[in-house]
């Protein structure tokens, strides 16, 4: 399933929004014939449908729209997959807590219910229908600005079906964690985009009345350490990432370009989370591609006890958190937004292996860097990191940096050669589409 989701505001954020309403309560209509209305109407569905399209010169279509309580959902999500599925996710979220990207006591339910609990809509590419979630007791009426701009949001998805933009993989059959996230910022960044200008409409504003370099920076830090705080960050950072880093783009490319160049970046579709990080137009870099593969460099052949569960490409992003994340929890100190940027911006190429045992799980994270000077770097980094107990080691390779989560056991990955990624690898997600889907709620972000 496609699931595309977003989240819902605070009282703090509505209160603001309602002033805001009062206060240009003589400006000119909303566009794209934009109005206030409950989004359980049908007639008020048909006017999110039609704005969703105005807002990308499309023609509108009509989905399905249903509606879905919270605590449904959120049984669903934590009795979803099967033991089979809920036994792979544990063996997984045990070799990540090694890493610290999982918290060690949390199961596959519980992340799954967990990101369940913030979802505020979603759109399914195999019903094409909308789903509404609404609040457990709450009968009042769905009718303000964030309501309609957050179906206008899943009307584009709609749209996005439409076109051919939710298929994936593409042409490359490149279906990696890295790969999945910097899709995902251009499928939500577009959504976000027609989201935020309706409700900058509704609010009779446009995108030009945004100080977006300002939100954009502000924004950004907080879902990283939003995402950082979470009880699996390696599964949440696709949520995490996808829409504020995705309208970034969008909203730059508009920008730019108008409709044409968003239009653009569905025909040159950024490859990774560091493309995007970096500006989905950016063009290969002097000393190398954007994205490096590690090749026969890429996991470790290790004999027995250890049997391989699970690998993929992480990217940019997660490198980032890996290093957020352990600095909020070993470090009283934690790197500046410029620092932290810094080391995702060299990081060119991964695989993250994992294994169990009968005594103990097993992660091993290779990672290239664009030259070894930056391997240096970030190298100095991780050693301040291991004199304050983490549960893991690294050691350097030229550019190459491999950390090994080995649970108290030495480490097994010093004198064994290395092989491309093994063939038939097991996903590396959870089957069940909440994990990897929803945005923080604004209450989340603001107070981290």
């Amino acid at each position: 399933m496609e699931a595309v989701v977003v989240g819902r505001p605070d009282a703090r954020t509505t209160a603001v929004a309602l002033g805001c309403l009062v206060f240009m309560a003589c400006s000119p209509d909303p566009p794209c014939g934009l109005q206030a209305c409950d989004i359980r109407e049908p007639s008020c569905q048909q006017s999110a449908s039609r704005a969703a399209a105005c807002f990308l010169g499309e023609e509108p279509q009509e989905i399905p729209v249903t509606l879905l309580s919270r605590s449904q959902l959120v049984v669903q999500a934590a009795t979803g997959g099967s033991p089979a599925e809920i036994a792979f996710e544990k063996k997984r979220f045990a070799a990540l807590a090694l890493l610290d990207l999982a918290d060690p006591d949390v199961t596959p339910n519980q992340a799954a219910a967990t990101l369940a609990a913030r979802i505020g809509a979603f759109y399914d590419s195999r019903t094409r229908a909308i789903t509404i979630i609404t609040e457990d007791g709450d009968s009042g009426p769905m009718d303000g600005a964030w309501n309609m701009s957050l179906l206008v949001h899943e009307f584009t998805h709609a749209l996005q079906d439409r076109a051919g933009h939710l298929a994936f993989p593409y042409r490359d059959n490149d279906t990696s964690y890295d790969r999945l996230m910097a899709r995902g910022a251009l499928v939500e960044g577009e959504a976000s985009y027609t989201e935020t200008r309706a409700m900058l409409g509704l609010f009779h504003r446009d995108t030009t009345d945004v100080a977006w370099p300002a939100l954009f920076t502000r924004v950004h830090d907080l879902a990283l350490r939003a995402t950082a705080a979470a009880p699996v960050p390696a599964d949440f950072a696709y949520s995490y990432f996808s829409y504020p880093f995705g309208l970034s783009t969008v909203i730059g490319a508009y920008q730019a370009g108008g409709l044409p160049a968003i239009q653009d970046l569905w025909n040159r579709p950024p490859t990774s989370a560091r493309q995007v990080l970096l500006g989905a137009s950016a063009p290969e870099l002097a000393e190398g591609p954007l994205v490096e593969d590690l090749g026969v460099d890429s996991s470790p052949e290790l004999q027995a006890p250890h049997a391989f569960v699970a690998g993929d490409r992480q990217g940019a992003f997660v490198w980032q958190l890996f290093i957020r994340r352990n600095q909020r929890r070993f470090l009283s100190a934690v790197s500046g937004r410029g620092e932290l940027r810094a080391l995702a911006a060299r990081l060119t190429g991964d695989y993250l292996s994992l294994f169990e045992s009968a005594t103990a799980p097993l992660a091993i994270w290779r990672l290239r860097f664009t030259d070894e000077a930056s391997a240096i770097a970030a190298h100095r980094v991780l050693i301040e990191l291991e004199s304050s107990g983490v549960s893991w080691r690294s050691r350097r390779v030229a550019r190459d940096l491999i950390i090994v989560g080995h649970g108290g056991s030495e480490d097994p990955t010093t004198a064994v050669a290395w092989r491309a990624p093994p063939p038939n690898m097991p996903s590396y997600r959870l089957s069940n589409p909440a994990l990897i889907a929803g945005c923080p709620r604004h209450s989340e972000l603001g107070a981290r």
